[in-house]
């Protein structure tokens, strides 16, 4: 999943993920404001045990809180899963694709 930075960043940060003293991965996120007054939060997890997998997650809001679209992206031990969830009107729709199986509209 492409990281696009669509707006004007508000805050940024990463973190390292631990269990005990050893370090099991790190992520990184950002928070844009949208031209339009809406947020975009994006994230990528990349974690190396107990199994290496990616995380990639993007989240846009409108100027008044509601959820626009969801995007999720899962990659571990050579699968992926990703959904693309968004509002169309009053109805929320979801596509999930799993390790590259025939996609599902829910």
């Amino acid at each position: 999943m492409a990281r696009t930075n669509k707006g004007t960043l508000i805050a940024e940060g990463a973190y390292t993920y631990f269990h005990g003293d050893a370090s099991r991965g790190h992520e990184t996120w950002r928070l844009d404001k949208l031209a339009h007054g809406g947020l975009v939060f994006t994230s990528r997890v990349e974690l190396t045990s107990p199994q290496t997998s990616t995380l990639d997650l993007t989240f846009e809001a409108s100027q008044n809180w509601a959820p626009v679209r969801v995007s999720t992206r899962r990659e571990a031990e050579g699968k992926s899963l990703t959904s693309e969830q968004r509002a169309t009107g009053r109805q929320w729709q979801a596509r999930i694709e799993p390790r590259g199986e025939t996609a599902q509209e829910l």
